[in-house]
């Protein structure tokens, strides 16, 4: 059976940046063993697969190249894009209606709403082609001694940021926030793959979000993502990640809340896929109310694939 899937990069910062996901946009009767299967074969760091939903606009369901995840920032951002950008690949393309989907409508700006596992989340066209998702609200659960993540990472404790914790979080994905003090530090990184696998297993967690505060443009932070846990040595760009992190560095004062309406993330540079993600909190008291992550995507292909 040959499937059409799209390739894009989504955060793009340059022509050869942005994280490169796959989507498939007619994907209900796929199985889940289709699904992995296409999704192995991509390669990328996930896959996103577009279904009808009765209690949303769409079903979207996130595969990485070993098994399946509650949420992908990217290729959130990947797929409406494509909805959004391209129109004219969309012939077919079913609406939860059952009709075919009204391609001009779908090509204009407007709020959006996709089921996924990690919930009903609202996704947003921006008028100058930027797409923006809500994530759930931050989950801050347990804090790592630094020394064991610094063995993981194959650095010294002093080159963590000990005025900071190493805690999970999640906005819709559990990972472990690292802060490192230095941006050469970051970027040097060779990190223990065998021990971050082994870490991942024990706190039940997907990835790790290495970050510092030192940066090569002006962003608000400079990060890396490993995920090996579940196939994804490193992430060049990841949306979940970069929604938490926000979260965290206001929680944590690095950022005030005015700040935190609009940060913007570098990412990707280390292995030469410069990114740029944009995250915007919302807050009432000392309390967030919304994450919203976002960004663009470019390159645009479509191809065959065999489920």
């Amino acid at each position: 059976m040959l499937v059409t899937a799209f390739i894009l990069n989504a955060f793009a910062a340059s022509p050869t940046g942005g994280n490169p996901a796959g989507v498939v946009l007619r994907a209900d009767d796929l199985t889940d063993r289709q699904m992995q299967r296409i999704a192995t074969r991509l390669g990328f760091s996930e896959t996103a697969f577009v279904q009808s939903s009765r209690r949303a606009n769409w079903r979207v369901r996130f595969f990485t190249p070993k098994n399946e995840v509650n949420l992908c920032g990217h290729a959130t951002i990947a797929t409406f894009y494509l909805l959004n950008k391209s129109s004219t690949f969309l012939s077919g393309v079913l609406h939860p209606d059952r009709k075919v989907l009204d391609k001009k409508k779908l090509a204009k700006p407007g709020t959006y709403r996709q089921e996924t596992k990690a919930g009903i989340l609202k996704v947003t066209i921006d008028k100058d082609g930027a797409v923006y998702m809500d994530q759930p609200m931050p989950k801050f659960s347990r804090k790592i001694h630094h020394a064991a993540i610094a063995k993981a990472l194959n650095i010294q404790a002093h080159d963590l940021d000990t005025a900071l914790p190493v805690q999970l979080v999640s906005t819709g994905g559990l990972d472990m926030y690292v802060p490192v003090r230095r941006l050469t530090t970051l970027l040097a990184l060779r990190p223990n793959r065998k021990q971050l696998i082994a870490m991942s297993r024990q706190y039940g967690i997907e990835g790790f979000c290495v970050f510092t505060m030192e940066t090569k443009k002006s962003a608000t932070a400079h990060y890396r993502s490993f995920a090996p846990a579940v196939g994804i040595n490193e992430d060049p760009a990841c949306g979940v990640e970069a929604g938490a992190l926000g979260c965290y560095l206001l929680k944590y004062g690095k950022v005030s809340k005015k700040e935190s309406q609009k940060m913007v993330f570098e990412t990707g540079y280390a292995i030469r896929r410069p990114s740029e993600i944009r995250v915007q909190l919302a807050t009432r008291n000392a309390t967030i109310t919304r994450v919203r992550v976002g960004g663009m995507a470019a390159n645009i292909k479509k191809i065959k694939i065999r489920a």
